[in-house]
């Protein structure tokens, strides 16, 4: 028994590991994910075909005269071709790596010169090269990255130790040269003929992709309010056998069959059954309040590309309301905004079997479980494409014919950066600060707020429409009919934003008008911000819409004149430039810094700051560099004198494992053991395809027919690899797999015959080179999980001290605010905004320093949540440094999940704040009297264990050896917190009702960030072996901090600080 049960243990991973890889690599999302997938699988097939001509010409075979430089000019061609997806950053990898290919070999010549037949002085020389290379290329990812820099390594093995040439002659060292640039040629042949798109249309497209995840992440938000609403009334129901209004049972009708219809997919939880939709116009009509409204809806259809194409809306037949099941219809070819379809309660019933309780409420959680799974996952989707819209709009800079379009990708950066933190607001307010058990209050309201998301969404299709180009810029009348004109969608989109306003009103009305008194305070205060939000998020929508517009009539009209704008702006750049070259002086005089704030340094410490940046540069990761150097140079020799005293058949090919020390090896231990799994598996497919395409280009006679099967065979093998491997983990599987097919595919296509030993022993030296890489790894390595650790250390910090700026800013305390930090980043500041700064000491600072520190704060959030999602990287690389302590991984994956959960706490607190403080000086004076002191000791609790995680940050890096302790937060503060906060309510909540609301959900928000702060600490400090304290411990302590002038709470009424 117990082996059967081991045996179906394993035949449960196996299956686990099987639908993983099936996932992985044939799971795509949409239709058009296919299309970007298969247009670069055909550039990059292409790029490597083209370079494999230089095999199949015999004057190409003579010219370059050995097969490793061909070898190379393919294995080249690869890595640039697949650097990226955008064309500028495929340039510059080609312009790399002609870079990097030239210092090799004129490094080589040099110690041809210098050390002719003395190849022992050649290895020394070699062992100096890269002592003096590899730090800088380290330390800089932009100028020459060490990926692509250190093929300057191999092309030095290569000339000096492998093909060892008698001579002083430098004609292989150009010949080797000229393999680079026939490399980047390829690259450039292939773009020309597929013309990739540069970086500002890769903005553009994801923009695009944007504006899709907004419209399902609001969606699937939508429907997780209708769920609770509905878990509410079964709750309700149970409790109090009471029958509902008719209203009501049409509203959960409603809320029902669309959870059903958004459920499809899932077959777990609910099963498909075909029913009848009745559409009803009378009920949930978006346009009754609009005069505009019933032309635009009859006249007008919104096409979505991710809908799919000729499909349409037919309200007169069976329908899904699903983005991904439509109904067909011969006479139109577009796709309209979505419409919300009540149906008939009889269908409901039996889609859901509402009879059973019980068993609802487990329909019911396990909906509320799936939408919250999907909502992370686009969430974490939509921040990883964010920094992908950063990265574009840092890249496309440099295009300087489309500076009127680029000109707009800052400001549209920055809405969608706040249009992801209200969206995140939205999720956690209904996940977190709100129960399940209340959410029948919402059933009222549930119609207007379904038409509020509803014209949202379609105002978001609109605008992924639009930045598609789905749309034309001019309107034409053909057969009385108004084609889909760019100037007509924006028109919708108006009309969409005077609805909007119209609803927003009625959902305020009817807030009002519905009886809350069993309710409570407490989630009344969430349901205010709730709606606040949803209604905060909708009309932030406008300006956005009209910057989409306005770059979208630029990218239009650029389509239009493409080349002629081209020739014209390179024409006005280069003119320019003259003119600035010329002006520089005066340039530099009208955007000067005042004389008192030029830095002034005397020619030594010029020199000490010189000489630090050197250092610092040379010996960046230096103990990698050493360790890489002295692996290289013995392994080169050793490989020199091992086939220059031995032709043993095992050992003519051993450059082969050198050339795997250098492709693979890495700073890291986590990237070395990735790129060896690569290296091995795409060595034993390269090998075998190899092999299979010599025995069939070895079938015919003809030379001709021989080329023609060896590039057709190569072409439909780099096809399907790379489609396979695009927007994978393991993309750069393609490099390794090109190195090993061309380096067993050229011999056998210049002899004709398939080479079986060679492939074999192909396979055997690689699988030595990993083993050399593993071992070289384990000395003295670097961790990429203690990189890990370090940064979620770094950022917990952070966001302890970003919470501490915002209460200490917005409830006018000298937390946030500090003068001398003031003065500090006025000589950072550009000269424009010094006037503004030095104002901040006057009467108006209050007003100039919120604007300011809101600046602040924004540029703070950016960069949590850039580096939160950066650590995805690491983790993914730190799975294979802690393949055998699983324990220690899972600590960090939840670890971090945590912080990505702090993150959304100060979002949703820095929401809060951003509506000022609107009441009386007597109930702000009741705040500071009643209310500051518990919030100054929580703040300064969670000061002290951001202390405590500084203190371990310098014990990893050895500048402390002291046992640390720790303890978490004391609850009771909390407790304490909100029986004054009641006090407040019983006292002021008639007259300071918004005010009152405010102050709660302030309090709750930090009642939820202590919860999660310390399960922060306490995985922080299992981590770390600290020794864990009573909670009550320090307490005297906290007490008399807040005598200490750091966290002196100041008078509200003035915001100065005490003297």
């Amino acid at each position: 028994m117990v082996k059967r049960k081991k045996n179906n243990l394993n035949n449960n991973q196996l299956f686990k590991l099987v639908k993983f890889i099936y996932k992985a690599i044939f799971t795509r999302q949409s239709r058009e994910r296919y299309h970007v997938i298969l247009f670069y699988s055909l550039l990059v097939a292409t790029a490597i075909s083209l370079s494999l001509l230089g095999e199949i010409f015999t004057f190409t075979r003579e010219f370059f005269e050995y097969t490793h430089i061909l070898i190379y000019i393919t294995m080249f061609t690869s890595t640039i071709i697949s650097s990226s997806d955008s064309y500028n950053i495929i340039m510059r990898t080609g312009v790399q790596m002609v870079v990097a290919t030239v210092i090799g070999d004129v490094a080589a010549y040099i110690t041809l010169v210098i050390c002719h037949n003395h190849l022992w002085t050649g290895v020394f020389m070699y062992l100096v090269f890269i002592l003096l290379t590899c730090g800088p290329m380290l330390s800089s990812q932009n100028l020459l990255p060490f990926t692509i820099g250190k093929r300057m390594y191999l092309e030095f093995f290569l000339l000096i130790f492998f093909i060892r040439p008698k001579t002083l002659s430098p004609i292989i060292f150009l010949k080797s040269s000229l393999g680079s640039l026939c490399s980047c040629l390829a690259a450039i042949v292939a773009c020309l003929l597929f013309n990739p798109p540069f970086s500002s249309d890769l903005y553009v497209k994801n923009c695009a992709v944007i504006m899709h995840r907004s419209h399902q992440c609001l969606k699937r938000i939508g429907r997780v309010l209708e769920a609770k609403t509905l878990h509410s009334m079964v709750v309700v129901q149970q409790q109090q056998e009471q029958e509902s209004q008719m209203n009501d049972e049409i509203i959960l009708s409603d809320i029902k069959k669309r959870l059903s219809q958004s459920l499809t997919n899932l077959p777990i939880f609910i099963e498909e059954k075909s029913s009848k939709l009745i559409f009803n116009r009378e009920i949930f009509n978006i346009d009754t309040n609009s005069d505009s409204s019933d032309t635009i809806e009859d006249d007008y259809i919104t096409y979505s590309p991710r809908s799919g194409h000729g499909n349409s809306y037919d309200t007169s037949c069976p329908i899904y309301n699903n983005e991904n099941d439509y109904c067909k219809n011969n006479d139109d070819d577009e796709n309209q905004e979505e419409e919300i379809i009540p149906i008939e309660i009889n269908d409901i019933e039996k889609d859901l079997n509402l009879e059973d309780g019980d068993f609802e409420n487990k329909r019911l959680n396990n909906i509320l479980f799936n939408y919250k799974k999907s909502f992370k996952k686009s969430k974490d989707n939509y921040s990883l494409i964010l920094n992908n819209l950063y990265k574009y709009q840092k890249e496309s800079n440099g295009e300087f014919w489309k500076q009127k379009t680029v000109s707009y990708f800052k400001e549209i950066t920055g809405f969608l950066e706040k249009n992801f933190n209200l969206i995140v607001v939205l999720a956690n307010s209904i996940d977190k600060e709100l129960s399940n058990s209340k959410f029948a209050f919402l059933v009222k309201i549930i119609p207007s707020l379904n038409e509020l998301i509803l014209l949202s969404n379609n105002i978001f299709i609109i605008m992924e429409n639009q930045l598609s180009g789905n749309y034309f810029n001019f309107k034409s009348w053909v057969h009385n009919e108004i084609p889909p004109a760019l100037e007509y969608s924006q028109l919708k989109i108006f009309n969409y934003f005077d609805r909007l306003e119209t609803v927003i009103e009625q959902i305020r009305k009817q807030f009002q008008t519905i009886d809350s008194t069993f309710l409570g305070k407490n989630h009344l205060c969430g349901f205010h911000f709730l709606l606040t939000t949803i209604t905060k998020f909708s009309r932030d929508q406008k300006i956005l819409s009209s910057l989409i517009y306005s770059l979208c009539c630029e990218i239009y009209l650029h389509k239009i004149f493409y080349h002629p704008q081209v020739i014209f702006h390179i024409f006005i750049y280069f003119r320019n430039s003259k003119q600035f070259n010329s002006n520089n002086n005066n340039s530099n005089n009208n955007n000067q810094y005042p004389i008192e704030l030029e830095p002034k340094f005397n020619f030594q410490e010029k020199c000490i700051y010189l000489m630090k940046y050197l250092s610092y540069r040379l010996f960046y990761r230096w103990i990698f560099t050493v360790k890489f150097a002295i692996a290289l140079s013995i392994l080169s020799i050793g490989f020199f004198e091992t086939t220059k005293h031995s032709n043993f058949i095992l050992f003519r090919n051993m450059s082969w494992f050198i050339i795997t020390f250098i492709f693979i090896m890495t700073p890291s231990a986590g990237g070395s053991i990735f790129y060896c799994f690569m290296r091995f598996f795409g060595t034993i497919l390269g090998v075998w395809l190899a092999y299979t395409g010599g025995v069939l280009f070895s079938l015919p006679k003809s030379s001709v027919a021989q080329a023609f099967i060896f590039v057709g065979w190569s072409f439909v093998i780099f096809f399907c690899i790379y489609f396979f491997c695009k927007s994978k983990p393991f993309n750069n599987f393609i490099n390794f797999f090109t190195l090993s097919y061309a380096t067993i595919s050229f011999p056998e296509y210049s002899i004709s015959e398939p080479l079986v030993i060679n492939s074999l022993l192909r396979a055997f030296h690689i699988i030595i080179g990993v083993s050399i890489v593993l071992g070289v790894t384990l000395i003295l390595p670097h961790y990429d999980f203690i990189d890990l650790e370090t940064n979620l250390l770094n950022i917990s910090k952070k966001t302890s001290a970003t919470l501490k700026k915002l209460y200490g800013f917005y409830l006018e305390t000298n937390w946030g605010y500090d003068i001398n930090n003031q003065k500090d980043n006025l000589i950072q500041t550009p000269p424009l905004e010094c006037n503004n700064m030095v104002n901040l000491c006057t009467t108006k600072r209050k007003c100039l320093s919120r604007c300011f520190f809101k600046k602040i704060t924004i540029e703070t959030f950016v960069q949590l949540r850039s580096d939160i999602s950066q650590q995805r990287i690491l983790l993914f690389k730190s799975r294979f440094e802690l393949f055998f302590n699983r324990k220690r991984f899972n600590q960090l994956k939840i670890l971090l999940e945590h912080l990505s959960n702090l993150y959304t706490i100060l979002i949703c607190c820095e929401f809060i704040f951003d509506s000022r403080f609107i009441g009386s000086n007597q109930f702000k004076y009741e705040i500071k009297g009643k209310l500051l002191n518990q919030i100054t000791t929580i703040i300064n609790q969670i000061e002290s264990s951001s202390e405590m995680i500084q203190k371990l940050i310098e014990s990893k890096n050895g500048k402390l050896q002291e046992p640390l302790l720790y303890r978490q937060c004391n609850k009771e503060h909390i407790k304490d917190l909100f029986k004054e906060y009641n006090t407040l309510l019983k006292k002021y909540e008639p007259n300071e009702p918004y005010l009152t609301f405010q102050m709660g959900s302030l309090i709750y928000t930090l009642e939820f960030f202590v919860i999660k702060y310390d399960k922060v600490l306490e995985l922080i400090f299992q981590l770390s072996n600290s020794i864990k304290t009573s909670k009550n411990i320090n307490d005297l302590f906290i007490r008399q901090s807040l005598t200490t002038p750091s966290t002196v709470a100041t008078p509200i009424e003035t915001g100065q600080p005490k003297q």
